[in-house]
């Protein structure tokens, strides 16, 4: 074996206690060229795993129903009679309506059967029916879930504690269109009123009815935010062969926003429904095989690049994963919308961009013998 095949700087892992590091040694340490062939599969594995987390984490949180973009959006409009006790919003577009009760008040709103639901106590305490079919069918956005045989309009209330500020939300069917299809009513591309919804609730013992109504609004062109981001790639200008921590602030950079992007998305979202934030996986791998890719590419340029690479590829699962952020007219996000969906864009750009250039920097560090390798990464110019 020659000499600088059996050198520590190739075989063993960097002495350091940091997890970052250890996490980089494990999977992206080089490997001896009899096993060469079997390098991407280790290291893209990660990445791999990454996006079937991605995958079936979005089919669960669907499940849970969370807000997600869509081209329904449903509002208050009145209530009868009128008061300030409380206050109503639909929030996540058409997703959760929310009440939330002044301190002193009791509330009281029925099922679909005309059942006891929710109850709201004058001292903030929140209360839900666990003998209410309706509490069963809010489980998701189509009413698919199975009501358990103690669910019955007609028993006696069950009453659960699931809160105690006078806030509640919850999934209510009368407030959305309850299919996959788009309304027969609506075409073309002018937003269109669906239908009117009335939810009948008691306040302090009297009995009053909320109003509002169902709006579709038709898909925005994707064409503009995808041109827009592509604003992201203006960085790679400065790029010079052997900037490999250039190429790393980069993808870092894209990976900060994502994660900002993903989390606004997933605050949108009321807590009682939030589920595992699947979204936030990618970019805060990205953020973590960046900083790692950073401090890597002064010594040790190919590891550097390939880790930059998996950043990469990560950042296009995200990307993947939010594209309905792109075409949505109505987007559940504490950002702004033209903020959100040019974040989106411009991951989508930099994932692209950063990894076809850290590829050729793998390349030409590939092409490199050791000796050149490790001279290359003292002399690195970024």
């Amino acid at each position: 074996m020659p000499k600088e095949l059996r050198s520590a700087e190739i075989w063993r892992p960097a002495e350091t206690s940091s997890l970052t590091r250890r996490m980089i040694n494990r999977f992206c340490m080089p490997t001896p060229p009899a096993k060469r062939g079997r390098v991407w599969p280790r290291r893209f594995g990660v990445v791999g795993v990454l996006s079937i987390v991605q995958i079936f984490g979005l089919t669960s949180a669907a499940l849970a129903d969370p807000a997600v973009p869509t081209s329904y959006e449903s509002r208050f409009t009145s209530i009868e009679p009128a008061g300030d006790e409380i206050f109503l919003a639909v929030v996540g577009g058409d997703a959760f309506v929310e009440i939330r009760v002044q301190p002193g008040h009791r509330v009281e709103i029925p099922g679909y059967s005309g059942e006891p639901y929710i109850q709201i106590a004058s001292d903030g305490l929140v209360s839900v029916n666990e003998r209410s079919p309706t509490k069963y069918a809010n489980d998701d956005r189509f009413a698919t879930s199975e009501l358990p045989d103690f669910a019955d309009p007609a028993a006696a209330a069950q009453w659960t504690v699931v809160g105690s500020d006078g806030r509640y939300s919850w999934h209510d069917h009368r407030t959305h269109w309850m299919s996959y299809n788009r309304p027969p009513s609506v075409s073309g591309r002018e937003v269109q009123q669906v239908f009117a919804w009335e939810i009948p609730l008691t306040v302090d013992g009297v009995d009053r009815i909320a109003s509002g109504t169902l709006e579709w609004h038709p898909n925005d062109n994707s064409v503009v935010p995808v041109a827009v981001g592509a604003v992201g790639l203006a960085g790679l200008g400065l790029w010079k062969r052997g900037r490999v921590r250039l190429l790393a602030a980069l993808a870092g950079v894209a990976a900060g926003a994502a994660l900002l992007a993903g989390a606004a998305q997933w605050l949108a979202t009321p807590t009682i429904a939030r589920t595992f934030p699947t979204l936030l996986v990618p970019p805060l791998f990205a953020v973590v095989a960046t900083i790692a890719a950073a401090a890597l590419a002064k010594t040790q340029r190919l590891k550097a690049t390939q880790v930059i690479i998996l950043a990469c590829v990560a950042l296009a699962v995200y990307t993947v994963g939010s594209r309905d952020v792109l075409s949505m007219p109505i987007l559940p996000s504490a950002l702004a919308d033209p903020l959100e969906r040019f974040i989106t864009a411009a991951t989508g750009w930099i994932a692209l961009g950063v990894g076809a250039l850290a590829g050729l920097e793998m390349m030409a560090a590939i092409r490199q013998g050791p000796a050149e390798r490790g001279a290359a990464s003292v002399t690195d110019r970024s």
